[in-house]
């Protein structure tokens, strides 16, 4: 009893480890990008559309269920949605994997996530890890003998000894002994197909979450509420009038780093083509450290001494010590706030 229990789950156990480990591995881990891809490629192509098969064919092969099959024809088990073999399971799992995956990224454009890479790795982690479960319920309900599961020697034996590739065999297995390379040729194409739309997640996943060290450098404004938005950032002015833009800073590096920002007001001839700066001086210089994933906050006061029409408030952020001469070219970030100033 001991050897059936184990048999039929432990597939399951280790498909459901194997997925949190790889999802903890992306998120976590700082891993060089080809060792990412090294590790989601193969995740994507293989482990979903292996849960998804489970679920949906609890049952394992028995020998008189071999002897019922050399009366019929290969495909009818799968047709039947009842007991199919380890060589047509192997066949099926990057087709379902591509169908998953396919299905949750689909999904997932229609929702306020988006294709991000960890709300795509998140969902598909999800769902395979309920695939798993799903597999887990219904081959409990079934008699020990006949759930699925894997033996592994027995298992590798049986699929090397079924891999041969017949027109008779929607899946490309011996049912006669003929082979017809026709259907090779069909059959790899649409394994290759499929699995293109899982790599092609697993690359999003991959590069950009390699990729997701950045700082959140923007302007926001204080309503009547003391909440910030965007919304409320002042534009607006009166001679002599004082208003307050607040510049925030949220550090995604990963690491402590110290910020610099640099204001400057200019005033600007603009024609279609261009923004020419007539004239321009240094408002105020600001430093902060902030820690991984904290938000620094500079209140900066703006209160402009004489009209003007084409004039803006720049902001330059250097991580760092700034240069001699911070310009918009050589600043690691520049927000430009432009602003309209009247008359008393």
């Amino acid at each position: 009893m001991t050897n059936l229990v184990s048999r039929w789950t432990l597939d399951i156990v280790f498909g459901i480890y194997l997925t949190l480990l790889v999802s903890a591995l992306v998120v976590f881990a700082d891993a060089p990008t080809p060792v990412r891809a090294g590790v989601v490629l193969p995740f994507l192509t293989f482990v979903p559309g292996y849960g998804l098969i489970a679920a949906l064919y609890p049952e394992r092969r028995t020998d008189s269920d071999r002897k019922n099959e050399a009366q019929t024809s290969p495909s009818a088990s799968v047709a039947s949605g009842g007991i199919i073999s380890t060589a047509e399971r192997a066949a099926l799992t990057p087709i379902a994997s591509a169908a998953l995956v396919g299905s949750v990224v689909l999904v997932l454009e229609f929702t306020p996530f988006g294709l991000e890479p960890l709300p795509i790795l998140g969902s598909i982690a999800v769902a395979t890890c309920t695939c798993f479960l799903v597999a887990f319920g219904r081959r409990a309900q079934l008699p020990p003998e006949q759930r699925g599961g894997v033996a592994v020697a027995p298992a590798f034996d049986h699929l090397k000894s079924q891999f041969v590739v017949t027109a008779s065999s929607p899946f490309g297995f011996e049912s006669d002994g003929a082979t017809n390379h026709r259907h090779v040729v069909l059959n790899l194409l649409v394994v290759v197909a499929l699995v293109a739309v899982v790599v092609s997640a697993g690359t999003l996943v991959v590069s950009e979450t390699a990729g997701q060290e950045f700082t959140e450098f923007y302007l926001v404004g204080e309503n009547e509420t003391g909440a910030y938005t965007v919304n409320s950032v002042p534009q607006n002015f009166t001679v002599g009038e004082s208003r307050s833009v607040v510049v925030t800073l949220t550090n995604q590096e990963g690491e402590p780093h110290n910020y610099t920002v640099i204001s400057k007001y200019q005033r600007v001839n603009r024609t279609p083509n261009e923004a020419q700066v007539v004239s321009e001086r240094r408002l105020g210089t600001f430093e902060e450290d902030v820690a991984p994933g904290e938000t620094a906050r500079i209140r900066h006061r703006l209160e402009p001494n004489q009209p003007a029409t084409n004039a803006r408030v720049v902001y330059l952020l250097y991580t760092g010590d700034p240069p001699t001469n911070p310009t918009r070219a050589n600043a690691d970030q520049s927000l430009r706030l432009w602003i309209s100033v009247r008359g008393n």
